[in-house]
C-alpha cells in the first residue's frame, strides 16, 4: 500500500510538473525571475504524508476486490484480461473497479484538503 500511494502521488506530480512547464515557456525573456530556495517547503514535505495517510485509510476502508483489483493494475502492472481471468471477472468489470478506486481516493483527498498539484510549487 505505501508503494502504491508513492507512485500515484509521484504520478499527480509529473502531470503537475509537466503542465507547469507548459504554461512556463511563454516567459518573456526581459521578466524579473525570483531566486527559487532548493530546499523543500514544510508544505510540500506534510502534505505527501498526510496523503499518504489518507490513501492508507482509503485503501482499507474498500472493498477487498476493489482494493485488490487497484492494486494488481496499478502497482503490479497486471493488465485487466488476466486480473479478470484470475478473478474471474471481465475486463469491463475490472475497469470499473479500478475507476471507482481512483475516484474514492481522490474524494477522501478532497475531504482532507489535499492538493497534490500544490505539492511541486
Amino acid at each position: 500500500m505505501f508503494a502504491l500511494a508513492f507512485r500515484i502521488a509521484g504520478n499527480l506530480l509529473v502531470d503537475h510538473a509537466r503542465l507547469e512547464s507548459r504554461s512556463g515557456a511563454g516567459l518573456d525573456a526581459g521578466s524579473a525571475v525570483e531566486p527559487v530556495c532548493e530546499a523543500p517547503s514544510l508544505d510540500r514535505i506534510l502534505d505527501p504524508q498526510k496523503a499518504f495517510e489518507v490513501f492508507q485509510r482509503c485503501l482499507n476502508r474498500m472493498p477487498p476486490l476493489r482494493r485488490e483489483v487497484l492494486v494488481r493494475r496499478r502497482l503490479h502492472q497486471e493488465s485487466c484480461r488476466s486480473i479478470g481471468a484470475e478473478l474471474a471477472l471481465s475486463s469491463k468489470a475490472v475497469e470499473k473497479h479500478i475507476t471507482r478506486a481512483l475516484v474514492d481516493l481522490r474524494r477522501a483527498m478532497d475531504r482532507a484538503g489535499l492538493d497534490p498539484a500544490g505539492w511541486s510549487e
